[in-house]
């Protein structure tokens, strides 16, 4: 029940052992051949989807490649069928009540105990920040299926970053360029044209800011991985620590 069109598996080819992509499934078994088991399913996820497996089977057809290259191609690192290669992702553990608050508080008598639960009357808490109350009653708490731990990949900045309010001031050609793209609710793409230090940043940083403040979100697409570094320090100058950096091996 796991193994679905466009998730990953894990197969036996010769004396090798191969990832690879379910395309299809059939429920006879009238072959003139022996089949072979899937020995594992590697991601629960489906990785492929209709139209990604279209896509990868136009490609394989108009470029002559082969469909696995293809789609290769078209994915991250992290979600290519490859052999031996793990990735290991960052996880941020989170406390939540595993039963109502008010069965909770009766159950528990220590005040530490009482002080964990009340800040997870409303809400989920990183386990981090609650350990600071006490490690041994969270252990406790757990043990006892009062609350659960639920762990959540972590892509953030790990450091707390503080805003500067520092706002360079805008020259008259990018005020103009930010109130044109401003006005036009951003439902059409703009092409922002200008040789290397005229202000483009600060544009982007500018409509990031006024989209961000309306409660949406932004991605910005770095084209050389060699500036990603730079340009994260601009960006939590602004931002802070409200800001992911993302990349193919995540």
């Amino acid at each position: 029940e796991k193994i679905k069109i466009g998730t990953r598996v894990l197969v036996p080819f010769g004396k090798q052992k191969l990832e690879g992509f379910v395309l299809n499934l059939k429920n006879d078994n009238n072959y003139d051949y022996e089949l072979k088991n899937i020995i594992d399913v590697v991601d629960e996820e489906i990785i492929l989807n209709s139209e990604l497996i279209e896509l990868g089977k136009y490609i394989s057809k108009k470029t002559m490649c082969n469909l696995i290259s293809a789609y290769q191609t078209m994915l991250p690192t992290a979600l290519k069928a490859k052999h031996n290669i793990n990735i290991n992702k960052k996880y941020k553990t989170y406390l939540k009540l595993n039963i109502s608050y008010e069965e909770a508080i009766k159950k528990v008598k220590n005040e530490k105990q009482k002080l964990i639960i009340e800040m997870l009357k409303e809400e989920i808490k990183e386990k981090n920040k609650l350990s600071e109350i006490s490690k041994s009653s969270i252990a406790t708490l757990i043990k006892n299926n009062i609350i659960v731990e639920i762990k959540k990949e972590d892509y953030r900045l790990k450091q707390e970053i503080k805003k500067e309010n520092y706002r360079p001031i805008l020259t008259d050609e990018q005020e103009e360029v930010i109130k044109k793209i401003n006005e036009t609710n951003n439902s059409k793409p703009f092409l922002l044209h200008g040789v290397t230090g005229s202000g483009k940043t600060e544009v982007y940083l500018n409509i990031i800011e006024k989209v961000v403040n309306e409660g949406k979100k932004a991605i910005v697409l770095v084209p050389e991985i060699s500036l990603t570094p730079q340009l994260v320090n601009v960006f939590k100058k602004r931002f802070g620590s409200d800001i992911a950096v993302l990349h193919s091996r995540l």
